[in-house]
């Protein structure tokens, strides 16, 4: 495996990392909003995502370009695999849109759309891990290089495993959206962001580990791996940071100027690890390599450069956006 796909494989997994963190806390304030019982609440709620909701869902692009630019014959195969899922994911990334800005016009509807906001923030994480969870299970290929292509059903993306996977997202991005709330509210919604961070983190850890060792005893049966103790080693190393950054949340979220969002910035990266680490080399599992998902070396070359120069860009225009609007929010102005 030479050094490009290797830089790819850090692009791919940055971008889907970041997106996780950033627009995890995004949907999961987004949800809690939809608990507070007053107008000063919802403000400072919402105000708390404002600045940053638009950039963070760029990440999300970024993942998929990349996907697409890099390795166009694994995309070929996975996005026709989950049609009706992206299809749905879509329509409630719209949804959600509209709700946003239509949740604060002083009407009678507002409340509707209020709620409206909060369902679509819960079902977008929810959509997300079923599709993540489908694909880290596999998918059903035939052809051969490289005209590979889903054999598959429209509702394959849906199973047992993909369910869990989709619950445990949703869990994941309360614990985000309330460790990052709990840094950036001051009125009464906080003690409310306490008891739901303080719940919904550690169920986030020992729901990631026991879908991780899923995934793992699935993939050692299921996909033609190597190196099965090196894999052991890493889902154990991986499950140990998740309890210790489950352990360090507990820590911050009692100690006032300490942060507890940055103890699940650990949990998100181990996490990821723990679960490309059942796959890896496979793109596509369990068909479709590295090495068989890229393009021509030229193409693959001139992609690979132009990500190298645009995504550091998008990661300073994101540190800036967060260094501009750092610390509290408060509830008495709405927008940014």
């Amino acid at each position: 495996m030479n050094l490009e796909i290797i830089l790819w494989g850090i692009i791919l997994f940055g971008t889907l990392a970041t997106y996780i963190m950033l627009d995890g806390f995004d949907l999961g304030v987004g949800t809690l909003y939809g608990l507070c019982k007053n107008e000063n609440d919802k403000k400072a709620m919402l105000n708390a995502i404002l600045p940053y909701w638009d950039g963070n869902e760029t990440w999300l692009i970024a993942f998929v370009t990349a996907l697409w630019g890099g390795l166009p014959i694994a995309f070929s195969v996975i996005v026709p695999s989950i049609y009706s899922g992206v299809f749905i994911l879509l329509a409630v990334l719209i949804f959600r849109v509209a709700a946003f800005e239509f949740s604060h016009r002083g009407r009678p509807s507002d409340v509707y759309w209020q709620k409206a906001m909060a369902i679509a923030s819960l079902l977008i994480p929810f959509a997300l891990g079923t599709v993540f969870g489908y694909l880290l299970h596999g998918i059903s290929v035939g052809g051969e290089f490289p005209f590979y292509k889903f054999t598959g059903h429209t509702f394959d993306w849906i199973n047992p495993f993909s369910v869990c996977c989709g619950i445990t997202a949703v869990t994941l991005t309360l614990a985000l959206g309330s460790s990052w709330a709990h840094g950036k509210v001051e009125n009464s919604v906080i003690d409310m962001i306490t008891k739901i961070s303080l719940i919904t983190t550690p169920l986030a850890g020992l729901f990631l580990i026991i879908m991780g060792f899923w995934q793992y005893v699935h993939a050692v049966n299921n996909f033609d791996l190597t190196h099965i103790n090196l894999r052991l080693t890493i889902a154990i190393v991986t499950s140990v940071m998740i309890v210790l950054s489950v352990i360090a949340h507990h820590f911050c979220i009692k100690k006032t100027g300490l942060n507890p969002f940055i103890a699940l910035v650990i949990l998100v990266v181990s996490s990821l690890v723990f679960a490309f680490s059942t796959i890896f080399p496979y793109v596509v599992a369990p068909a479709i390599d590295f090495a068989h998902a890229t393009v021509q070396q030229s193409d693959f070359t001139m992609v690979l450069i132009l990500n190298i120069i645009i995504l550091p860009i998008l990661a300073f225009y994101s540190r800036f956006a967060f260094k501009v609007f750092a610390g509290k929010v408060k509830h008495d102005t709405f927008g940014h």
